[in-house]
């Protein structure tokens, strides 16, 4: 049993790699409109199940800027608190769980601010709050707990 993985440890999850606006490529013109092309293009296998996912997008890569243009219009105003397939298949997901799990505080009180409600669940029943706690964003758990965050949910 030497050679093989130890039953007491936890199995490994790998996650994507985070990225910011400026690993963009060069000559991408308005980081927001062109963001969905270059993630999709980096990091997902088939094409994604909606056509505009700049929010979500936004949210997982920390573009407060983005976040603050696109949530002017709203038709994204209107999906603040929409769960998509968002890449690759992942689980779907509200831009709020997707800003907590990657640990972008600013985007996460931004998008409390705009209305996101705190306490949405996914598919598995975790909530904005749970998956902060977990990946140990400190400053994104004390703004979801101020925001009325229930510190029960799952």
């Amino acid at each position: 049993m030497a050679d093989g993985p130890d039953a007491d440890e936890p199995p490994s999850i790998i996650y994507p790699p985070l990225i910011t606006v400026s690993h963009l490529p060069s000559g991408t013109g308005n980081a927001g409109r062109q963001l969905k092309e270059w993630l999709q293009e980096q990091f997902c296998d088939k094409p994604l199940e909606q056509d505009d996912m700049r929010l979500h997008n936004a949210a997982y890569v920390g573009d407060l800027d983005t976040l603050r243009d696109l949530l002017q219009e709203d038709g994204f105003k209107r999906r603040i608190n929409e769960k998509s397939v968002w890449c690759c298949g992942c689980l779907p997901c509200t831009p709020l769980r997707i800003a907590a799990t990657a640990g972008h505080a600013a985007c996460v009180a931004y998008l409390i601010a705009q209305g996101a409600d705190v306490d949405l669940v996914d598919v598995k029943g975790q909530t904005a709050l749970y998956v902060a706690v977990v990946n140990g964003h400190l400053d994104c758990v004390r703004i979801l707990l101020e925001a009325g965050a229930d510190p029960n949910g799952s």
